[in-house]
């Protein structure tokens, strides 16, 4: 996927994406003056969680936005 996009990386359980997305699409868009692109967000999970305990997990969330 080319473009701009806002990410993060989440360290810890996948129970902390929501609050992360909470922040992406609340304070930080409206912080950053920004504008989604109207496609999903998705993200690149940087470890296994079979072997990797919950609060060593790395999630890389990307949010697509306008040009």
């Amino acid at each position: 996927m080319a473009g701009v996009v806002g990410c993060c990386i989440l360290g810890g359980p996948y129970s902390g994406l929501a609050p992360t997305y909470q922040y992406l699409y609340g304070p930080w868009l409206a912080e950053n003056k920004a504008e989604l692109r109207g496609t999903p967000s998705f993200e690149m999970y940087l470890n296994d969680p079979t072997i990797t305990a919950p609060d060593d997990l790395l999630t890389d969330s990307h949010m697509p936005l306008a040009d």
